[in-house]
């Protein structure tokens, strides 16, 4: 997935000379605004831009944000951003013209859409001579048993993790770390109660 298919234009422009005080309010509702003079694209301001200056114009705030192109893979620049501990980034076109930005809560919010939409699976139960059948009946219980025991200790992590107070991002990554552990954990044991004896 390209970072420039989730490019958002749905953005509010300030001026570079603007104080921060005017747009103080914006800063909260909206978690960033885009710096343009006369349309030219200058910077993005984060509200922990404003809070990290004690300076009063919009343009003696605005620390340096990385550019970042098009068609550069998507979950490489979520990695980037939540290792350098950026909440949005400017996305640039191959003439390097501004064209947008992007949060990392947008895409982690694709890539939750994508992970859920899982195929679906089917299953088929062959039924052979004994030999076959206690050699099948040993490996769904080691499947059920070794690998339910590794999706409990998943789910309890994430119970733990999300009593602490954490970002936004934390919240959506593990929302589908939940998810999809809930998701192997239900597959599983539908196969070994439709398919299998339990033991």
């Amino acid at each position: 997935m390209r970072i420039g298919d989730l490019v958002s234009n749905d953005e509010v422009c300030v001026s570079p000379f603007t104080s921060v005080d005017a747009v103080e309010g914006k800063i909260l509702e909206r978690g960033y605004l885009v710096i343009k003079d006369q349309g030219k694209f200058i910077g993005i301001l984060t509200a922990d831009d404003v809070l990290s200056s004690g300076h009063n114009l919009v343009i003696d705030c605005c620390r340096k944000k990385p550019l970042v192109k098009a068609d550069e893979d998507a979950e490489r620049v979520m990695r980037r951003m939540l290792s350098e501990g950026l909440q949005v980034v400017p996305v640039v076109d191959e003439e390097a013209a501004y064209i947008g930005s992007v949060q990392t809560s947008q895409i982690l919010r694709r890539i939750l859409e994508i992970t859920k939409r899982a195929d679906e699976v089917k299953w088929v139960n062959v039924v052979g001579d004994a030999s076959f059948e206690n050699t099948k009946n040993s490996f769904s219980s080691e499947l059920f048993h070794n690998t339910r025991n590794q999706l409990q200790a998943i789910l309890s992590a994430v119970d733990m993790l999300r009593a602490a107070p954490g970002a936004f991002e934390t919240q959506l990554l593990l929302e589908s770390i939940e998810s999809n552990a809930r998701m192997l954990d239900e597959l599983i044991t539908t196969i070994h109660s439709s398919h299998f004896d339990s033991n």
